[in-house]
């Protein structure tokens, strides 16, 4: 096949010539020639692909196998082998970080044993301090690597994982030595183990320290406040001695009180007899009468007189009997008789010191009638041989007398009920300033017990704490947080390199950079080598191929080309 040259200007006008009346036919109308068509889509020819692959298919192969064979041989030949032991560590104390949040308080107690108490780890914390500078020493220290390895060095041969969900840390060492990698992942395990249990012990005496210093510093805080305590339990008016003082005036007040209930009843009732003596003394006569026959006085009437229109109050005899009987008089005196009674006498003349009739005390359900007139001898006109003789009435005087002295008792009661009530005023104005001392001195002694009971409470706390900081100090604890699970064995094969994953990945890299590279030569190749090439790079139509024949074979037809 021949390829075919860009064609001159000449030809295409004679081919649009020539196209031109095929266009044009009955069905379809004619189209103008400055009608510009869309530019074609872009549409994906796996045909064309595969033939491109086709096409190159020497190089593709050729640069595969080139990758392939590079790859083994620097696997096998070039790479040194890489050798890995493992040891196993075994974290028995470690907690969660949640959990460890959560028991943070803020109490005396959980302060004081969170300074003496080893460090909690999470697993994290656990792996992020095995490579530590200071182990890696210890490594070389143990080994005898000095000079032949540094800390850095170290470090980087070791990787440290956890395995998941379990307490067991993983410490992974490469070497290209296989002893080496297992001596050096041993003495990762071992001497991580020695740093955990030197920091802990180290820790444990530094809080033992400070707590003893501490203790010491609350010691003398304590003996400051005790003495405190005790001046002022020593003083004159301490809360004890007032509140002693207090109850004592309870007690009076309560005496007191007592009496003026005791001596208020007293007085209702001394009152309530004074008011009856007072009613029975206005309802008696004053004088009393007796008649005495005689053949020279005429009868005499004596009688107290009321003014015109009233009446005496009705008596109650039996009554004024009773208390007439109950009275301390012994003898009733008798007047003397008249023996020459005047004849012209209307009235008697009164009687040698009368006794005053005491005022009356009103009395809603009795009505008062006025003190009776001067007793008279009346003569009687019917008897000439008989005379009245008037004299004061004993029972009232009786009751005049106990009266004065139920009034006299009344006063006595009355003024002692006012003692008592000054008395009472007194006590409670004496107790309300004593409470008021009282309550400021009893806060003060709050306070002052308070904070020695809290000095008390922090030295028996920091003394238990110092004691327990001790016997830790003797336990190696770092043994009981990390422990070596297992330790590393001699490797037998290496990790490293992985001739097999290295050859596959050879292979896959020469086959991509093969494909892209034909791919690459196929855009960059702009001849034109069949019809399609000439529609493809020319946008023109394909009239017809003219096939190319060979001389030098003979009647075996067209060789083919265009």
């Amino acid at each position: 096949m021949i390829h075919q040259q860009t064609q001159p200007p000449q030809y295409q006008q004679a081919k649009e010539r020539t196209e031109l009346p095929k266009m044009h036919n009955h069905n379809t109308p004619p189209q103008h020639p400055t009608e510009k068509q869309g530019p074609p889509e872009d549409e994906i020819d796996l045909r064309q692909l595969f033939s491109v692959l086709f096409k190159w298919k020497w190089l593709i192969a050729f640069l595969t196998t080139l990758s392939f064979a590079t790859a083994a041989l620097i696997s096998f030949f070039v790479l040194t082998p890489v050798y890995e032991a493992r040891t196993t560590l075994l974290v028995t104390q470690a907690i969660d970080t949640r959990q460890l949040s959560q028991r943070q308080s803020g109490n005396l107690e959980d302060v004081v044993a969170q300074a003496i108490r080893l460090p909690e780890l999470t697993l994290q914390s656990y792996v992020n301090q095995i490579r530590n500078e200071a182990v890696a020493e210890k490594v070389i220290d143990s080994l005898g690597l000095e000079g032949i390895y540094r800390p850095n060095q170290i470090l980087g041969m070791v990787s440290v994982s956890l395995i998941r969900d379990t307490n067991l840390v993983e410490i992974r060492v490469t070497n290209t030595n296989p002893t080496m990698a297992r001596d050096i992942a041993n003495a990762m395990g071992r001497e991580y183990v020695e740093y955990m249990a030197e920091t802990n012990i180290e820790k444990l005496s530094r809080s033992g320290e400070l707590l003893e210093q501490q203790i010491q510093e609350e010691e003398k805080s304590l003996q400051a406040s005790i003495e405190r305590l005790n001046n002022f339990l020593g003083e004159a008016r301490n809360p004890q001695v007032l509140d002693r003082e207090s109850q004592n005036l309870l007690e009076a007040l309560s005496h007191y009180r007592n009496a003026k209930m005791q001596i208020e009843i007293e007085i209702q009732q001394l009152q309530a007899q004074k008011n009856e003596l007072t009613w029975q003394i206005e309802s008696l006569p004053t004088y009393q009468s007796s008649t005495t026959p005689t053949t020279q006085v005429a009868a005499v009437t004596i009688a107290p007189t009321y003014p015109t229109g009233t009446d005496p109050a009705p008596i109650n005899y039996e009554l004024l009997t009773e208390q007439h009987t109950a009275a301390t008089v012994t003898e009733t005196p008798q007047p003397a008789p008249i023996t020459e009674p005047p004849p012209t006498h209307t009235t008697a003349p009164a009687p040698t010191n009368p006794t005053p009739a005491p005022k009356p005390t009103p009395q809603p359900s009795q009505p008062t009638y006025p003190a009776p007139t001067q007793p008279t001898i009346q003569q009687n006109p019917n008897d000439t041989n008989q005379y009245t003789n008037q004299y004061t009435n004993p029972l009232y005087q009786t009751l005049r007398t106990q009266l004065a002295q139920k009034s006299a008792e009344l006063a006595g009661k009355e003024a002692q009920l006012r003692t008592i009530n000054y008395a009472i005023l007194t006590i409670e104005s004496e107790w309300r300033k004593i409470q008021e001392e009282l309550a400021v001195k009893q806060t003060e002694y709050e306070q002052l017990r308070r904070e020695t009971d809290r000095l008390s409470n922090i030295q028996n706390l920091l003394a238990d704490k110092v004691a327990e900081t001790r016997i830790a100090t003797f336990v190696n604890q770092g043994e009981t947080s990390v422990q070596v699970a297992v330790p590393a064995n001699l490797p037998t094969s290496p990790v490293k390199p992985n001739k097999s994953l290295n050859m596959a990945l050879g292979l896959l890299i020469g086959l991509m950079i093969s494909v892209a590279l034909a791919f690459v030569l196929e855009m960059l190749d702009n001849t034109i080598k069949n019809e399609e090439d000439v529609r493809r790079h020319l946008g023109l139509p394909v009239l017809g191929a003219i096939p190319k024949f060979d001389i030098k074979a003979k009647g075996q037809g067209p060789k083919g080309g265009t």
